[in-house]
């Protein structure tokens, strides 16, 4: 791996382009991923996401390194980002199996409300956190969840979860009528 690094470092010094430097940081960040270097490779994902043809890619492997590391909460933040935002079905799909790679038999679901700040029960439970929420380590089964938040119409939903889905709920309140 020492040569691909010297390499791709040595690419730097071409005058690349913006595309080609965070393609470079992007396989760099791989490199580094693979040799378990988890702090370099998260620094260099994070520079190549600031290219729109990597940054999903990048936010994956920001994913990965923080899977690798155990840091299950954190890492689903980059994957949630992607799962809501890609278009590319490559990229999609990849995000699916790091899902699967970070929690093989449990899903997660990401609620986000219009307006932000509402409170959330998950089966009559109400949870200490407001939306936007992201539940992770949900087994399979029905849940039901209901959104409150003062001067707008609760708002009562039933989930079906089966096993390792990714479950975006973007709900829009409704205000109440004066």
């Amino acid at each position: 791996y020492q040569e691909t690094v010297q390499a791709l470092s040595d690419s730097f010094t071409l005058n690349p382009t913006e595309r080609e430097t965070a393609e470079a940081r992007y396989l760099l960040g791989n490199v580094y991923l693979t040799l378990k270097d988890f702090q370099k490779a998260y620094g260099y994902y994070d520079q190549a996401k600031s290219h729109d043809d990597f940054k999903y890619w990048a936010k994956l492997g920001m994913a990965n390194v923080l899977s690798e590391q155990k840091m299950t909460t954190q890492a689903l933040v980059p994957l949630v980002e992607v799962f809501l935002n890609a278009k590319e079905e490559s990229v999609l799909r990849e995000g699916h199996n790091i899902l699967r790679k970070i929690s093989p038999l449990r899903s997660v679901v990401y609620i986000q409300s219009e307006p932000a700040g509402a409170t959330l029960y998950l089966n009559d439970k109400k949870l200490e956190q407001t939306t936007p929420i992201l539940l992770h380590e949900m087994g399979l089964g029905s849940y039901r969840v209901r959104l409150e938040k003062v001067g707008f119409q609760p708002l009562d939903l039933t989930l079906n979860l089966t096993v390792n889905e990714f479950n975006p709920v973007l709900a829009t309140l409704k205000p109440i009528a004066q």
